[in-house]
Protein backbone atom coordinates (compact mmCIF):
# COMPACT_ATOMS: atom_id res chain seq x y z
CA UNK A 1 0.00 0.00 0.00
CA UNK A 2 1.19 3.11 -0.99
CA UNK A 3 1.52 6.76 0.99
CA UNK A 4 -1.63 7.84 -0.95
CA UNK A 5 -3.88 5.20 0.33
CA UNK A 6 -5.15 3.86 3.85
CA UNK A 7 -6.69 0.41 4.38
CA UNK A 8 -10.25 0.18 6.58
CA UNK A 9 -12.63 -2.70 7.35
CA UNK A 10 -15.19 -1.76 5.36
CA UNK A 11 -19.05 -3.16 6.02
CA UNK A 12 -20.63 -3.92 2.94
CA UNK A 13 -23.55 -5.38 3.90
CA UNK A 14 -24.88 -7.09 7.33
CA UNK A 15 -22.82 -9.53 8.76
CA UNK A 16 -19.93 -8.40 5.74
CA UNK A 17 -16.97 -7.14 6.36
CA UNK A 18 -13.99 -6.57 3.57
CA UNK A 19 -10.54 -4.85 3.85
CA UNK A 20 -10.90 -2.04 1.46
CA UNK A 21 -8.17 0.66 0.32
CA UNK A 22 -9.26 4.12 0.36
CA UNK A 23 -7.31 7.32 -1.15
CA UNK A 24 -5.51 8.89 1.90
CA UNK A 25 -7.46 12.07 2.64
CA UNK A 26 -6.38 15.92 2.32
CA UNK A 27 -7.34 17.83 4.99
CA UNK A 28 -9.51 20.86 3.60
CA UNK A 29 -9.46 23.92 5.41
CA UNK A 30 -11.05 23.57 8.73
CA UNK A 31 -10.46 20.25 8.87
CA UNK A 32 -7.05 17.61 10.57
CA UNK A 33 -5.69 14.55 9.38
CA UNK A 34 -5.67 12.16 12.83
CA UNK A 35 -3.66 8.75 12.07
CA UNK A 36 -5.73 6.26 14.02
CA UNK A 37 -4.17 4.46 16.88
CA UNK A 38 -6.90 3.20 18.91
CA UNK A 39 -11.02 2.84 17.96
CA UNK A 40 -13.87 1.80 20.29
CA UNK A 41 -16.76 -0.10 19.25
CA UNK A 42 -19.98 1.00 20.53
CA UNK A 43 -23.67 -0.54 20.83
CA UNK A 44 -24.32 1.13 17.76
CA UNK A 45 -21.36 -0.62 15.84
CA UNK A 46 -23.06 -3.52 16.86
CA UNK A 47 -26.50 -3.13 15.98
CA UNK A 48 -25.42 -1.51 12.84
CA UNK A 49 -23.11 -4.82 12.00
CA UNK A 50 -26.60 -6.71 12.31
CA UNK A 51 -28.16 -4.31 9.40
CA UNK A 52 -29.82 -1.32 11.59
CA UNK A 53 -28.35 1.15 10.31
CA UNK A 54 -30.89 4.01 11.06
CA UNK A 55 -29.37 6.63 13.21
CA UNK A 56 -30.93 8.65 15.69
CA UNK A 57 -34.18 7.04 15.71
CA UNK A 58 -36.10 8.48 18.21
CA UNK A 59 -35.11 12.24 17.75
CA UNK A 60 -37.12 13.62 15.35
CA UNK A 61 -35.02 13.49 12.61
CA UNK A 62 -33.56 9.72 12.19
CA UNK A 63 -30.79 9.68 9.83
CA UNK A 64 -30.03 6.36 7.17
CA UNK A 65 -26.75 4.85 6.62
CA UNK A 66 -26.25 3.18 3.80
CA UNK A 67 -23.56 0.49 3.10
CA UNK A 68 -20.41 0.72 2.75
CA UNK A 69 -20.25 1.62 6.32
CA UNK A 70 -16.69 2.20 7.96
CA UNK A 71 -17.73 2.04 12.06
CA UNK A 72 -15.80 2.96 14.89
CA UNK A 73 -16.32 6.27 15.89
CA UNK A 74 -15.05 6.39 19.30
CA UNK A 75 -11.09 7.56 18.23
CA UNK A 76 -7.90 7.89 19.73
CA UNK A 77 -4.82 8.80 17.82
CA UNK A 78 -2.57 11.85 16.78
CA UNK A 79 -2.30 14.36 14.36
CA UNK A 80 -0.63 14.24 10.71
CA UNK A 81 -1.85 17.38 8.73
CA UNK A 82 -3.84 20.12 9.33
CA UNK A 83 -5.81 21.56 6.92
CA UNK A 84 -5.17 25.37 5.63
CA UNK A 85 -2.49 27.37 6.88
CA UNK A 86 -4.28 28.51 10.01
CA UNK A 87 -3.96 27.40 13.51
CA UNK A 88 -6.21 25.55 15.48
CA UNK A 89 -7.58 24.93 18.90
CA UNK A 90 -9.72 21.71 20.18
CA UNK A 91 -12.94 21.59 21.48
CA UNK A 92 -11.20 23.47 24.81
CA UNK A 93 -9.86 26.17 23.50
CA UNK A 94 -6.41 24.60 23.61
CA UNK A 95 -4.01 24.72 21.04
CA UNK A 96 -3.21 21.63 18.35
CA UNK A 97 -0.22 20.92 16.19
CA UNK A 98 0.97 17.92 13.95
CA UNK A 99 1.95 14.77 16.09
CA UNK A 100 -0.33 15.90 19.66
CA UNK A 101 -2.75 12.77 20.55
CA UNK A 102 -6.39 13.45 20.35
CA UNK A 103 -9.52 11.91 21.30
CA UNK A 104 -12.08 12.57 18.30
CA UNK A 105 -15.36 13.55 19.60
CA UNK A 106 -17.99 11.10 17.58
CA UNK A 107 -21.07 14.33 17.40
CA UNK A 108 -20.83 17.86 16.80
CA UNK A 109 -24.12 19.74 17.94
CA UNK A 110 -24.58 23.22 15.84
CA UNK A 111 -24.78 25.33 19.58
CA UNK A 112 -27.70 27.69 18.15
CA UNK A 113 -30.51 25.66 17.69
CA UNK A 114 -33.71 25.99 21.44
CA UNK A 115 -32.01 22.05 21.84
CA UNK A 116 -28.45 23.32 22.17
CA UNK A 117 -29.22 26.49 23.76
CA UNK A 118 -31.01 24.86 26.71
CA UNK A 119 -28.59 21.64 27.60
CA UNK A 120 -30.66 19.00 25.63
CA UNK A 121 -28.55 16.22 24.81
CA UNK A 122 -26.56 16.48 21.66
CA UNK A 123 -28.98 13.90 19.48
CA UNK A 124 -31.69 16.61 20.03
CA UNK A 125 -29.88 18.63 18.16
CA UNK A 126 -31.71 18.20 14.31
CA UNK A 127 -28.25 19.78 12.90
CA UNK A 128 -26.12 17.07 14.80
CA UNK A 129 -23.15 15.83 12.50
CA UNK A 130 -21.65 12.99 12.57
CA UNK A 131 -17.82 11.89 13.23
CA UNK A 132 -16.28 12.41 10.36
CA UNK A 133 -17.77 16.28 8.64
CA UNK A 134 -14.80 17.01 6.58
CA UNK A 135 -15.21 13.77 4.57
CA UNK A 136 -17.33 10.43 4.01
CA UNK A 137 -18.10 7.83 4.65
CA UNK A 138 -19.39 8.79 8.22
CA UNK A 139 -18.06 5.88 10.55
CA UNK A 140 -14.57 5.34 10.22
CA UNK A 141 -12.48 2.27 11.26
CA UNK A 142 -9.10 3.44 9.52
CA UNK A 143 -5.71 4.30 9.57
CA UNK A 144 -6.20 8.18 8.98
CA UNK A 145 -9.30 9.96 8.91
CA UNK A 146 -10.30 13.68 8.95
CA UNK A 147 -12.06 15.30 11.41
CA UNK A 148 -12.64 19.17 12.12
CA UNK A 149 -11.05 20.98 15.18
CA UNK A 150 -13.70 21.06 17.13
CA UNK A 151 -14.21 17.44 17.14
CA UNK A 152 -11.06 17.23 19.36
CA UNK A 153 -10.03 17.29 22.90
CA UNK A 154 -6.00 16.53 23.18
CA UNK A 155 -5.36 13.15 25.05
CA UNK A 156 -1.57 13.20 25.93
CA UNK A 157 0.56 15.25 27.71
CA UNK A 158 2.14 18.28 26.40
Amino acid sequence: MSMTEVLAATLVEPLKYELRSYPRPEPARGCLLVKIQLSGICGTDKHTYQGFTTQYSGSGHPKQIPFPIIQGHENVGTIEAIGGNCEYTDFEGIPVKCGDRVVVGPNVSCGECYYCRHDFPYYFCPDTVDYGKCAVPVWRLVAISLCSAQELCCAGAR
